[in-house]
């Protein structure tokens, strides 16, 4: 089957909009089906851009493109993740402030610590998540794949989060052993 018969039997066959169906079938089940139908030509577009290697089309309508493409994956629950809508930013932004929205959005993302996770597993995919999610908010944002940063800079950046975040632990000199032994030998 083609991806505009999946398409067209998905977004504009009325059997397909029974509640039983709808329910099942949407991860997020669409208010109103009208914007989700009228995003099946932008879909389609974008697969014949990309199949057709027509790379200035692609450009042309790219922010369109990931907008209706984003849409869809909520809807049918392929999201990255449990996340519903990236953060959109007025200019390129980055790679902390993106870190920084991530937080926001999925704060256990930034809180991995291998002796806290129970499998090792959990934990190196709690990474891989994590930048990819990262990845898809700076394309998402203006960034072009070339410009992605690599990994190792955003553990590193993350690690700097979480550095920064940490509360400042006040240490009371006088009930230290040194400090009380000095006092001792007076």
């Amino acid at each position: 089957m083609f991806l505009s018969d999946i398409l067209f039997i998905v977004l504009c066959c009325e059997q397909f909009r029974k509640e039983e169906i709808v329910n099942n079938f949407y991860f997020k089940v669409p208010e109103k089906f009208g914007k989700l139908i009228s995003s099946r030509q932008e879909l389609l577009n974008l697969r014949n851009d990309i199949a057709h290697y027509n790379f200035k089309d692609f450009e042309k309508h790219r922010q369109e493109y990931l907008d209706v493409l984003l849409m869809f994956e909520i809807y049918m629950g392929h999201n990255i993740k449990g996340v519903l809508e990236f953060p959109k930013f007025k200019n390129k932004p980055s790679i902390k402030t993106i870190l920084l929205s991530i937080k926001s959005l999925r704060p256990d993302l930034l809180d991995i610590d291998p002796n806290k996770d129970d499998e090792m597993e959990y934990f190196y995919n709690k990474h891989r998540v994590l930048m990819d999610l990262c990845d898809d908010i700076a394309l998402y944002n203006g960034y072009e794949p070339k410009e992605l940063p690599s990994p190792w800079t955003i553990l590193r950046q993350m690690y700097s989060i979480k550095h920064d975040s940490k509360p400042i632990e006040e240490i009371d000199i006088y009930s230290l052993p040194l400090f009380c032994s000095l006092k001792n030998s007076k």
